[in-house]
């Protein structure tokens, strides 16, 4: 339990009750069209974000910005209720402005503009909205990096290790260099946060690196048995720092001779990652490592939602909870207005989504 936690759990858990429910999800998968899922969604926590982006945008868009708005809202108001100093929090919320930075810097190197930027930009963590369409309205990724230099951000070591990989990035034209320089330091950071005594955060952020890890393992296994030529990338590292799957697991698993034998490798180890065994065993049979990072997600997402129930009421189990919940009612409401959208079958949406 990690003290001075009473007042913000309290808070949250009033603001479970706000979450979306199973019969708001059956209402909106069965919604005809993209105008009735809208109406039921303002009955709800997301009218103040609705009344704002119906005047300014029509279609997906409208849901698109009504999510990252009240994602945002939400989770700022959530670190409001904690102390300042409660680093495993900000850990937490560091994931948003990672992906936040990830995505502009990819976007900008396909040459895309602020306003094909901006709909996939989340709020939710230090950098403000301004600032994020600030860093998403500069010409370039290098003009980006400078930015970035000059606010320090996320971290000035980390703006300026970016910096010194621009010559890399222009030889290999891939952004994986510069997106690996900004997961490298975030793992670091995770790192050092590290104690003897876990808790939720900790655990979560480290599941997500392991998963991660898995996949760059598993597609760097496939590359090697379909004969494809290397795939690496110079200035790119292999794997993520702070996980708890340790390297050498991951060599193996990247130097398996076959799929079986990644199960093998994975049936002697003692705490892996919740649920990546079923996964990894459903992975053998269909391939697909997209399907493979959905199944690991949806499985930290049912162990997260659980938390509420499960896990003690006073501690970092709850912000955690809270936080997935918020994203997986994201990914969930965004799902539905695109399978609406492409006139899918309710019961087709509906095995897309986690519902608690």
């Amino acid at each position: 339990m990690t003290a001075g936690l009473d007042y913000g759990n309290t808070r949250l858990r009033a603001r479970k009750g706000l979450l979306l429910g199973p019969d708001d999800y059956s209402r909106m998968t069965r919604s005809e069209t993209l105008e009735r899922v809208v109406g039921v969604l303002a009955d709800t926590d997301y009218g103040p974000d609705l009344a704002t982006a119906l005047p300014r945008y029509s279609g997906l868009r409208i849901l698109d910005e009504a999510l990252r708005s009240n994602l945002a809202r939400n989770l700022r108001a959530m670190r409001s209720f904690y102390d300042s100093d409660l680093t495993q929090l900000d850990l937490l919320l560091d994931r948003f402005d990672l992906q936040n930075l990830r995505t502009i810097l990819r976007a900008q190197a396909r040459l895309l503009g602020r306003e094909q930027i901006t709909p996939f930009l989340t709020p939710a963590g230090l950098l403000s909205d301004s600032q994020l369409t600030e860093l998403a309205s500069q010409p370039g990724p290098r003009a980006t990096i400078d930015l970035m230099v000059a606010w320090g951000i996320p971290s000035r070591p980390t703006a300026r290790r970016l910096l010194h990989l621009w010559p890399q990035y222009e030889v290999a034209g891939e952004p994986a260099v510069l997106e690996d320089a900004l997961n490298q330091a975030y793992a670091e950071h995770v790192g050092e946060a590290l104690t003897e005594e876990p808790d939720e955060c900790l655990t979560l952020i480290r599941a997500e690196i392991d998963a991660i890890n898995l996949l760059t393992a598993l597609r760097m296994l496939q590359a090697r048995l379909d004969g494809e030529p290397e795939t690496g990338v110079p200035g790119v590292t292999s794997f993520l720092a702070s996980g708890t799957v340790s390297p050498t697991t991951l060599l193996a698993i990247e130097w398996a001779d076959d799929p079986d034998e990644v199960t093998a490798i994975l049936a002697g180890l003692a705490g892996l990652p919740v649920g990546w065994r079923p996964a990894v065993a459903a992975w053998v049979g269909h391939g697909n490592l997209v399907t493979l990072s959905h199944d690991l997600d949806r499985a930290l997402t049912h162990w997260a939602l659980a938390l509420f129930h499960t896990a003690d009421p006073l501690s970092l189990a709850v912000p955690v909870a809270y936080v997935k919940a918020k994203e997986n009612e994201a990914r969930n409401v965004r799902l539905i207005g695109r399978g609406i959208v492409n006139r899918l079958l309710p019961v087709d949406i509906e095995q897309q989504l986690v519902i608690p």
